[in-house]
């Protein structure tokens, strides 16, 4: 959703986050500046009367042109919501879902680009011709209708595609989940940091945030039970920002699966004038108002592993490669291996790291030397860095889209001899 809809309002505490905080109308303290606490502004069972009215406006206007719509919106139907009760963001992110769901096509008796070829060529033949006569003389070129050129000439054009009609069963409640749901993943694309504590589906999570290359360091939580996860927000990167936005969107419904979560981001929104540099601390757990997916995402293995677990197996190298499940404490972190390299008594575990930054890769390979981790080979794909471009860690893997197998299995035998054969703990 984009940044202007996003709604905001104070904190009142109900579950623990990941970094201490404040209760209702109190802050949050990052450094030196005190954060205010804010949740998102979730839409509510009381706001289905004003969605459904939309819905139904919106489903009245099936087929007409996107401007007509848009128009319709702006003089009839938001002053409607408003007189309902509907903040006029809140209004205005309905009309954006609606917009994302429905789809515009172009509806033209030909193809616009060939009208406007054959008119703007008779049009500069006569350029005194009246115009009904170079709409007559293209519908005779082209075999259609004057009135079929006329509708025709800039059919593909922004505003002119015809709307389609509203995504069938969806009703007001279920609009409103979506609301809230893009609501927070908006708020995360402004985010600079988030804070994560897990207490269920903790393997399948972390897999998933994983897959999604997010920058993330894993910790025990303040419980054997927890897990607390450090995620760097897309503001905190130098390059690829909107990229990596998107994944850390993309994994959010992943917590929603899971019936206990709480999560806490640090935000940048400039028009929190009270708040320093505009950054607040926004707070969302699993009380929230939002969709319940009924199982984890069923993806396990991204393009990268896929290929090099083939590409692993037809080498014919005498390794067998094994989906790992252990954690390695790697002095305050978890280290969570992909893989498990074996060899008869030799064992070595691969992690397939995604997006990256310099400060990133130096911090993970401390916590290992650290925790005395000798079996671990870490694989960095080098067109993920969101840093400034210094990859310059000889102690990982290099890689470009796709592992070099020869460069994994020779890494690994040089992990097997230096730990000769011994297994981590």
């Amino acid at each position: 959703m984009p940044h202007s809809l996003l709604s905001v309002e104070p904190y009142a505490a109900r579950a623990a986050f990941a970094e201490p905080r404040a209760g209702r109308g109190q802050t949050a303290q990052t450094g030196q500046a005190a954060t205010p606490l804010v949740a998102p502004r979730y839409l509510g069972s009381r706001d289905e009367v004003w969605v459904a009215r939309a819905l139904q406006e919106l489903s009245d206007l099936e087929g007409r042109r996107d401007a007509e719509i848009d128009h319709a919106w702006g003089e009839t139907i938001e002053p409607t919501l408003r007189h309902m009760g509907a903040r006029r963001r809140a209004a205005m992110g309905i009309k954006a879902l609606l917009d994302r769901l429905q789809t515009s096509a172009v509806s033209a008796a030909a193809d616009p680009r060939r009208i406007r070829e054959v008119v703007f060529a008779l049009s500069s033949q006569a350029s005194r011709r009246p115009r009904a006569a170079v709409l007559e003389a293209a519908a005779n070129v082209l075999l259609l209708t004057p009135r079929e050129v006329e509708d025709g000439l800039f059919a593909d054009r922004e505003g002119a595609r015809k709307r389609a009609g509203i995504p069938t069963g969806l009703s007001a409640a279920s609009l409103v989940e979506k609301y809230n749901l893009a609501l927070v993943q908006g708020l995360l694309l402004r985010a600079e940091w988030v804070g994560v504590d897990l207490r269920e589906s903790i393997r399948a999570v972390v897999r998933y945030a994983k897959l999604r290359g997010l920058l993330a360091d894993f910790s025990p939580g303040p419980d054997p039970e927890t897990l607390r996860m450090g995620i760097s927000g897309p503001l905190s990167l130098f390059r690829k920002t909107l990229k990596y936005g998107r994944a850390l969107a993309t994994f959010f419904p992943t917590l929603t699966a899971t019936h206990s979560f709480s999560l806490g981001a640090n935000c940048r929104l400039r028009e929190r004038a009270s708040a320093p540099e505009g950054t607040v601390r926004v707070v969302v757990d699993h009380h929230a108002p939002l969709p319940r997916i009924h199982a984890l995402s069923p993806e396990s293995d991204s393009a990268v592993e896929r290929a090099l677990i083939r590409d692993l197996r037809r080498s014919g190298s005498g390794w067998t490669i094994h989906r790992e499940t252990r954690a390695l404490r790697a002095g305050r972190h978890l280290v969570f291996p992909d893989f498990a390299l074996r060899r008869g008594a030799d064992e070595v575990l691969v992690e397939v790291v995604g997006y990256y930054t310099r400060e990133y890769l130096t911090r993970k390979r401390a916590s290992l030397q650290q925790a005395s981790v000798r079996n671990l080979v870490v694989c960095v794909d080098t067109e993920l860095d969101c840093g400034e471009g210094a990859f310059g860690e000889q102690a990982f893997v290099p890689f470009r889209k796709r592992v070099d197998v020869r460069a994994l299995l020779a890494a690994a035998e040089g992990v097997a001899r230096k730990s000769d054969g011994a297994r981590v703990p």
